[in-house]
């Protein structure tokens, strides 16, 4: 991978994958802390909106004479919503985006899924270098989002919800050692 921040992003993603294989998929599945998402539920969410804002700047990139240069409004807004997701201020996800309710999704689809996305994100990249300081994506609280603000957003959105992760791996470890499952 060319691009830095596109390395650092697949790096934590190979990590948490790696750290997620130590727990069951009975446990990845299930609703640990009541009414909440489970671990596979909240990494698809993660999943979702990268794959979504992929897609969305594909589409963007064909059509060249229809980008704007980002503005002022669109920089400040990204800042205050990264800076949002670095405080862990709750906010109701999109229904697009929001995990599938089949609790039996499996690490290994959803490992797979997000390595077509990181793949796709890197062609990205590649084919959006002439776009640069363009509106090639989009946000519902941002609007207009250049390829930085996309690859700023993506980082923040995962250490928002790695904290959450994190804290229902701990669950799922603590459940394991509780009933003596077996890893996998």
């Amino acid at each position: 991978m060319k691009d830095s921040k596109i390395a650092t992003l697949e790096a934590q993603r190979i990590s948490l994958l790696h750290k997620l294989e130590r727990v069951s998929e009975k446990n990845l599945n299930q609703d640990l802390r009541k009414g909440k998402w489970s671990i596979l539920q909240v990494l698809e969410h993660v999943i979702v909106c990268e794959e979504l804002s992929i897609q969305y700047a594909f589409r963007k990139i064909t059509q060249p004479d229809s980008l704007e240069r980002v503005g002022v409004k669109s920089k400040v807004l990204s800042k205050i919503v990264t800076l949002g997701l670095g405080l862990k201020l709750k906010h109701e996800a999109p229904s697009v985006t929001k995990p599938n309710s089949d609790r039996n999704t499996s690490l290994d689809t959803l490992r797979e899924r997000w390595e077509i996305s990181r793949d796709n994100l890197e062609e990205l990249s590649i084919q959006s270098t002439g776009f640069l300081e363009l509106g090639i994506g989009k946000h519902p609280s941002i609007g207009s989002m250049s390829f930085s603000q996309i690859l700023a957003f993506f980082r923040a959105h995962y250490n928002h919800h790695l904290v959450q992760i994190n804290t229902l791996f701990e669950l799922a470890m603590a459940n394991q050692d509780k009933n003596g499952s077996d890893k996998k």
